[in-house]
């Protein structure tokens, strides 16, 4: 096996899977309503719904940095999208697109070789390699920070 399909199939177990840390992040995510996505437990503090959004629009990011069409990252914008709408249904359409997003992602790395690990991914110091691990802790760190909101405000 490749050590891209290793990744991959990391982040797989990650995001659906059943992961060595925990619960995988759509498990956490699949009992969140769209009543405590929205909810904040502090006026600076992000909600399930934007981690969620920030989870997604990380997929896109790391494979601009590794096909290197990134634009430069600007802090608190280039990854956290806007939530206009708190509808049901847009709860639904944002975990959607979370699955879609990963999918596009997984799929992205299915066609990478092995050769591209060690080159520098754009916008930064970091290695492919290192940008792809970073996908998987990403969505670790996030996971839990889910899993803790949801006690919290359950």
């Amino acid at each position: 096996m490749s050590e891209v399909a290793r990744i991959a199939e990391l982040l797989e177990q990650g995001v659906l899977g059943a992961p060595y840390h925990g619960p995988s992040a759509l498990t956490i995510l699949r009992p969140v309503t769209r009543d405590l996505a929205i909810r904040r437990t502090q006026p600076d503090l992000h909600t399930i719904w934007e981690l969620v959004a920030h989870m997604t629009a990380e997929f896109t990011y790391a494979r601009s940095l590794v096909d290197g069409s990134a634009t430069p990252w600007n802090e608190g914008q280039t990854t956290w999208p806007t939530i206009a709408d708190t509808s049901e249904s847009a709860w639904r359409s944002t975990i959607r697109d979370f699955e879609d997003g990963h999918r596009n992602f997984q799929e992205f790395l299915a066609r990478l070789d092995d050769e591209v690990l060690d080159h520098p991914a754009v916008h930064g110091s970091h290695s492919v390699h290192a940008v792809l691990h970073g996908v998987i802790q990403h969505c670790a760190y996030h996971a839990g920070q889910i899993a803790l909101l949801t006690r919290q405000l359950a």
